[in-house]
């Protein structure tokens, strides 16, 4: 696939989440997603200090990526990629074009995060909610995962 030209329709990144309608997406996201994530940015710098803490236990090499970015900018940023893996899941399309815009930033030719680095990504990102948001549950978890599979998947499949 040639990074720079990457599509992946709504319909693909649905398929991501197998058996989850857009309404039911769109559900868990208003009453699920969005209270977890608004609970859990309370105090985000301790939120965003805690989850790079935790991706730099799993993937040690992910450190270096993050050596020429302040942490104060690489928090603003993720929390806003967080917000665009939201959106893209309610079927926003600036979400979308941000997402693509990410995946081909991450690409092998740029930044070279490889593909297998996501589920680690998204398991600390799980642990840090359940730290952080304390109304967080396993279906509180399972919704997050749910709501972010498309838009992890397009972020893959840029590679």
């Amino acid at each position: 696939m040639n990074p720079e030209s990457i599509t992946m329709s709504r319909a693909e990144a649905a398929s991501a989440t197998p058996g989850i309608s857009r309404n039911s997406l769109s559900a868990l996201i208003e009453d699920v997603v969005r209270p977890s994530f608004v609970r859990c940015c309370a105090d985000s710098s301790e939120f965003f200090d805690a989850f790079y803490f935790r991706l730099g236990v799993r993937l040690p090499q992910v450190g270096t990526m993050f050596a020429q970015v302040g942490m104060q900018k690489q928090n603003d940023l993720i929390r806003e990629g967080i917000k665009d893996l939201i959106e893209y899941a309610n079927g926003d399309s600036k979400a979308e074009a941000e997402l693509q815009r990410l995946a081909k930033s991450h690409s092998r030719s740029r930044l070279g995060v490889l593909p297998e680095y996501y589920p680690h990504w998204i398991d600390s990102l799980m642990e840090t909610i359940r730290e952080h948001d304390p109304a967080a549950n396993d279906e509180t978890e399972t919704a997050w995962r749910q709501v972010l599979a498309g838009g992890v998947a397009l972020m893959v499949a840029g590679y």
